[in-house]
């Protein structure tokens, strides 16, 4: 069974195919990766943690409103990278 933490380069992969890109603060110690609306909006930010080390430590997924003023209706923060890729896509494609 895959995962982030064993598999990163696959599922940063899967991640730029469902049009993720680079947001603010994107790092190689910690990945920040959003999704846009068609008016250009964030609609879900996810984070991955790296924690000086070479894979991927945790994820946080954050669903905000896709609108100029980004309230958040939902997070999910400090999840482990050890979680199976296929569940993890599935819960960003369900978002």
């Amino acid at each position: 069974m895959k995962t982030p933490h064993d598999s990163a380069t696959e599922f940063l992969e899967a991640l730029a195919k469902l049009e993720f890109k680079p947001g603010a603060f994107d790092n190689p110690n910690k990945r920040a990766l959003v999704r846009k609306t068609q008016a250009g909006h964030n609609d879900l930010r996810i984070l991955i943690a790296y924690e000086g080390e070479r894979q991927p430590q945790s994820i946080s997924l954050i669903k905000t409103n896709g609108q100029s003023n980004q309230l958040i209706e939902w997070e999910s923060r400090g999840m482990s990278a050890h979680m199976p890729t296929s569940g993890l896509l599935a819960l960003i494609k369900a978002a």
